[in-house]
């Protein structure tokens, strides 16, 4: 048996590139930190961060603040975080 097989098509690839110098981050994945307000008042709420989110760079409304989402999802500020030392 012989087959021919005609293929149509294209591919159509988009993406944009991450510079993760250009916005400095205090906190990687994988740190522990404490939630700031709750800890001022005496009790002590553990977040391990899962990812660092970067603002778009093309988005003129951004406010190029690094948000950190922890394993619940939570999204922070690097204002709402504490280390303890």
């Amino acid at each position: 048996m012989i087959f021919d097989i005609l293929a149509t098509g294209g591919i159509v690839v988009g993406g944009e590139g991450l510079d993760v110098d250009a916005t400095p981050a205090k906190w990687s994945p994988r740190d522990v930190l404490y939630n700031k307000e709750k800890l001022a008042n005496g009790i002590i709420e553990k977040i391990v961060i899962k990812k660092r989110l970067f603002p778009r760079r093309d988005d003129p409304n951004a406010a190029y603040l690094v948000l950190y989402q922890d394993t619940f999802n939570a999204l922070w500020n690097e204002d709402d975080l504490v280390e303890l030392t």
